[in-house]
C-alpha cells in the first residue's frame, strides 16, 4: 500500500509540476466545427473562458461533417448561424466559410458572406477527395482567385503522403504565393514529418496546425523529442487547435467536461513535461514548449494568418 501511495504521489507531482496552470496564456483557437445556437453558444463561451481560449475559428460545416447529411448540403444555413455566434459575441469567434466545387455561385456568396463578416475559406477535398475532387481543379483555381482579390486565407485539407494530392497542393501553393493556406492536422503527414518540413521549407504561405489528437498528438507523444524539434523550428508556422465537430444537439457535451478535456489534453500535449489525456492511458510526454514559442503557436501565427478578419 505505502509503495502504491509514494507510486501516486509521485504520479501527482510530474503532472502539477510539469506545468504550473497559473501560466497558462491566452490561446486563439484555429479549428473547429461548431455550429449552436444562441444558449449553447453562452455555454461554450463560459467553457473558452475558463480555459483562456481568447478566440475559436469556426469552420462552415456541411451536413456530412457533422453527421445530420450524407451529402454536402446546408453549409450556407450553417455559415449563417455561425456568423450570428460572431455577431453575439465580437472578438470571440472568427467563421470560414466553405462551399462544394459544384456550387458555381460560391465565389459570388464567397464575396457576400465577406461583407457579412467571414474572415476566409475552408475546403474539404483532401478528406472527401472521391466527391470533392482535385485540389487544383478549375472550380477550385476560382475559389483560390477570390481568396486572393479579397486578401483571405485559405484552409484546405490535404493528404501530403498521398501521392495525387500532394503534386496538386504544390502546384496551388507555387501559383498563389500571396495566398496564404492553412493545410491543417500537420498536413496528414504527421507520420514522416520529412514531407512536412519540405513544404514548410519551400513555401512561405503554408501554415498548418496541431489537431486532433488522432492526427497529430498520438505519434508525437511516441517521439516527442523529435515533435519538439520540429515545432521549435517551424513555429512560426504551427497553430493550435483541437478539431471538435458539433452541433445544436449537444447539451450533455457542453454541460459536461467533454469540451474541457478536448481542450485541456491539447493545450497539456504543448505545455506540459508529463501529462494525462482522456484519449490515451498513463502518463504522457508533453512537449514542453518554451513561452516564446507558445505565444507564437497560440497568437503570433493565427493573427498573422487571419491578418484581415
Amino acid at each position: 500500500m505505502e509503495k502504491l501511495l509514494l507510486l501516486l504521489g509521485l504520479v501527482a507531482i510530474a503532472y502539477f509540476v510539469s506545468f504550473p496552470n497559473a501560466s497558462r496564456m491566452p490561446a486563439i483557437d484555429v479549428h473547429e466545427h461548431i455550429v449552436l445556437n444562441q444558449t449553447e453558444t453562452a455555454k461554450l463561451i463560459s467553457v473558452m473562458d475558463e480555459l483562456k481560449i481568447s478566440k475559436m475559428v469556426l469552420l462552415d460545416t456541411p451536413g456530412i461533417t457533422l453527421g445530420t447529411s450524407s451529402n454536402f448540403t446546408d453549409y450556407d444555413q450553417n455559415v449563417e448561424t455561425q456568423l450570428q455566434m460572431k455577431a453575439e459575441y465580437p472578438g470571440r469567434f472568427l467563421v470560414l466559410y466553405t462551399y462544394p466545387p459544384w456550387d458555381v455561385e460560391g465565389p459570388n456568396k464567397t464575396e457576400k458572406y465577406y461583407k457579412e463578416g467571414i474572415g476566409g475559406l475552408k475546403f474539404y477535398n483532401g478528406v472527401i477527395y472521391n466527391l470533392l475532387g482535385p485540389i487544383n481543379s478549375s472550380q477550385m483555381y476560382l475559389a483560390y482567385q477570390k481568396a486572393r482579390e479579397l486578401n483571405i486565407s485559405v484552409l484546405i485539407h490535404v493528404e501530403a503522403l498521398d501521392p495525387v494530392q500532394l503534386p496538386q497542393f504544390v502546384q496551388v501553393l507555387r501559383d498563389f504565393p500571396d495566398v496564404i493556406f492553412i493545410c491543417p492536422h500537420f498536413c496528414g503527414a504527421a507520420r514522416n514529418l520529412t514531407v512536412l518540413d519540405s513544404l514548410l521549407i519551400e513555401h512561405k504561405n503554408l501554415f498548418t496546425d496541431v489537431g486532433p489528437w488522432h492526427r497529430v498528438g498520438t505519434y508525437a507523444v511516441r517521439n516527442p523529442e523529435q515533435f519538439r524539434k520540429f515545432v521549435i523550428k517551424h513555429q512560426d508556422r504551427i497553430m493550435y487547435a483541437t478539431d471538435m465537430v458539433r452541433a445544436d444537439d449537444v447539451n450533455t457535451f457542453l454541460s459536461g467536461s467533454n469540451m474541457e478535456k478536448w481542450l485541456q489534453c491539447e493545450r497539456d500535449f504543448l505545455e506540459k513535461t508529463n501529462f494525462f489525456c482522456y484519449k490515451e492511458k498513463g502518463l504522457l510526454k508533453g512537449l514542453n514548449l518554451p513561452q516564446d514559442v507558445l505565444k507564437n503557436i497560440y497568437e503570433i501565427n493565427p493573427e498573422k494568418v487571419y491578418r484581415s478578419a
